[in-house]
């Protein structure tokens, strides 16, 4: 029988001014940020991200609802599960952009991005809306996304 077994834990959560502790994660989040601000090649400044949501741990299993993650450019909303002894994480949710993919990016990807653009979905400010997952166990995790 698991610690968790007997376990239910409910609430919000909310984190201002928040930066990831692991460097790769950060910088990655910090380049997003700079392409959904439409710099491209811009150097990223240090990025902080709001993320605030609600949780409930049952059984070992962490369900996230309702969560948004706010940086400049970009806001995402967000669902999913944690299984805390495992750590295998299964997140969905749609990233929208300050501006379009082709507006995002330079060279041959924002040509082609520019050409496919009436296919892609936008958000009602004209920017970009990216369904994504981010699945796998942590620390291992894969990012997949979808603008189509």
């Amino acid at each position: 029988k698991s610690f968790y077994d007997g376990l239910t834990l409910g609430g919000t959560f909310e984190i201002a001014d928040g930066k990831f502790t692991n460097p790769q994660t950060q910088g990655d989040i910090e380049a997003l940020s700079e392409q959904a601000e439409g710099n491209p090649k811009g150097v990223p400044d240090a990025i902080v991200s709001d993320l605030k949501g609600q949780g409930m741990l049952r059984q070992g299993i962490l369900d996230f609802s309702d969560v948004t993650v706010l940086a400049p450019g970009i806001h995402a909303k967000l669902h999913g599960t944690l299984d805390v002894a495992t750590k295998e994480l299964d997140l969905r949710g749609t990233a929208f952009g300050d501006v379009t993919l082709a507006n995002s990016t330079t060279g041959m990807k924002s040509f082609l991005l520019k050409i496919i653009g009436p296919f892609l979905k936008k958000n009602h400010k004209g920017g970009s809306v990216i369904p994504f997952t981010i699945k796998g166990k942590y620390p291992h995790v894969t990012y997949k996304t979808d603008p189509m």
